[in-house]
C-alpha cells in the first residue's frame, strides 16, 4: 500500500509538483491500518554484523531508508567507521531470496531496483551474496576489509 506507492514514486521519477512530492514522501503509515510485522535478521545477516563487530566497525542493523520505503540490512556511517568514503554505506546481505532461484546468481529485479535507488540517493551499496560468504573468521575478515575498501592487515 503506502510503501509501494512511495516505491513507485521513487522509481518513476515523473515530473510531479514539489508540493505533491513532499506530501507523498511525508505520509506516515497509521499503525492501526497495518498488520504488525517484526523484522528478523537472517542468520547470514547476523554473521555479517557479528563480523563487523569483531572488526570494530560501528554499524546499525535493519535501518529504514528512503522515507521508510526500504530497510537496509546494515548501515555504516563512514565518519564513525573511519572509512575513506564520504557516502553512507548500505551493506546488503543478499541471501537466496534475492536471486532468481537457488542455482541462479542473477539478482531479482526488485533487488536490482533497490540497489539502484539507494545508489541514486547517495548511498554506497555493498552487496554480499550468500555464495561468496567465507566460512572461516580469517577469510571473512579479509573479505569484509576488501569489500569495504579498508585494505588488509
Amino acid at each position: 500500500p503506502l510503501r509501494q506507492i512511495k516505491q513507485a514514486f521513487l522509481i518513476c521519477e515523473v515530473d510531479i509538483p514539489t508540493s505533491l512530492q513532499q506530501q507523498l514522501l511525508s505520509l506516515e503509515v497509521d499503525e492501526d491500518d497495518v498488520e504488525p510485522t517484526e523484522i528478523q535478521s537472517s542468520k547470514f545477516h547476523m554473521q555479517v554484523s557479528q563480523s563487523l563487530d569483531r572488526l570494530s566497525i560501528p554499524h546499525a542493523s535493519e535501518v529504514l531508508a528512503l522515507n521508510g520505503v526500504y530497510t537496509l540490512d546494515i548501515l555504516i556511517d563512514p565518519k564513525t567507521a573511519g572509512l575513506s568514503s564520504t557516502r553512507a554505506v548500505a551493506v546488503e546481505c543478499d541471501g537466496p531470496v534475492h536471486f532468481d532461484g537457488l542455482e541462479s546468481r542473477e539478482a531479482k529485479p526488485s533487488t536490482v531496483r533497490k540497489r539502484a535507488l539507494l545508489e541514486r540517493e547517495g548511498f554506497k551499496v555493498v552487496s554480499i551474496p550468500y555464495w561468496e560468504w567465507p566460512k572461516s573468521w580469517q577469510a571473512r575478515k579479509q573479505y569484509l576489509l576488501k569489500k569495504l575498501n579498508l585494505g588488509t592487515e
